[in-house]
């Protein structure tokens, strides 16, 4: 792997879950240029002077640009990154580290990647110069503080998980239940039914504005409607699925149909075959055009 394809690879790795974001500072306190010669902006915005050290973790929030126009992937949750030790080996070092290191809290900075340079991105964006990754430095923290911190998310994932699993059951229950009551024709009042064919029938009602297209974590159940079989659900993994809704990741009827969801409801979507997968079906478990129905339900994100 190049150095340009690598970094191309570390950026949207560290980056996978995002909201809109750019600069409104029209001129950089500091620009330069990595070792891999990819050119930066820093903006020294920040009410403190100090930068991190090494062992230290960076907490940053992070996005991805088109152009400086179009949002490609938006501002995500926070990222936390450990500057290395003195000792660790210069080629071993993640090419960001460098603009981190500059950083303090409330700086932001910009990483241009010319896509020439990528020739698999410059072929899903022809018409395109270069991505516009944008960085704001949310904290930096000593390596302990940072341990605890992820040793605790860590505990209380594994009680969401078994959460998760143990209620694996009652969704089966329900997606068999209301199916049956949507084959009779017992839902028909109360399902919001799209120009598209899509229809959904909520269960439990959420608050809030509905999702848009944003960032949501859902869990989900899905089968296929002519007779019940589950084919895919993320309650058995026990891990909420991520969707970045609108973005064309998922099908036609999931990004319509999680859009006009709320956080915290729970529904059912009855998505007609084309706006699934088609006459093409899915791997041997969704035959060609198959109608698919999916238990969702949209996570509230903690405050």
């Amino acid at each position: 792997m190049n150095k340009q394809v690598k970094l191309f690879s570390l950026l949207f790795s560290a980056i996978a879950l995002m909201m809109a974001c750019g600069t409104d500072q029209s001129e950089p306190t500091v620009e330069g240029t990595t070792e891999d010669g990819f050119r930066y902006n820093i903006y020294k915005t920040g009410s403190s002077n100090d930068l991190p050290q090494p062992t230290q973790y960076v907490y940053f929030k992070a996005g991805v640009l088109l152009d400086d126009t179009s949002v490609l992937q938006p501002l995500s949750d926070i990222v936390r990154f450990q500057i290395p030790a003195d000792t660790t080996p210069v080629d071993q070092v993640n090419p960001i580290v460098n603009i981190l290191q500059q950083m303090s809290v409330g700086d932001s900075a910009n990483v241009y990647v010319d896509l020439d340079s990528i020739p698999q991105a410059k072929m899903q964006f022809p018409d395109n110069k270069y991505i516009n990754n944008y960085f704001l430095v949310q904290d930096i923290v000593d390596e302990e503080t940072a341990l605890d911190a992820i040793a605790k998310e860590k505990e209380e994932n594994m009680i969401k998980m078994q959460k998760a699993k143990e209620k694996s059951g009652k969704v089966d229950s329900l997606v068999g239940l209301y199916l049956d009551k949507y084959k009779k024709g017992e839902l028909d009042s109360d399902l919001q039914k799209l120009e598209s064919g899509l229809e959904i029938y909520t269960i439990e009602p959420g608050s809030g504005d509905p999702v848009g297209n944003n960032q949501v974590e859902v869990h989900y159940w899905g089968v296929l409607e002519e007779d019940g079989k589950m084919f895919d659900n993320s309650y058995d993994r026990g891990m909420p699925f991520p969707l970045t809704v609108g973005a064309g990741s998922v099908i036609k009827g999931w990004d319509e149909g999680v859009a006009k969801l709320h956080p915290g409801e729970e529904a059912l979507l009855f998505i007609p075959s084309e706006l699934g997968y088609g006459e093409q079906g899915a791997g041997g478990d969704i035959p060609a055009n198959a109608d698919l129905v999916f238990f969702v339900e949209v996570l509230k994100k903690e405050s």
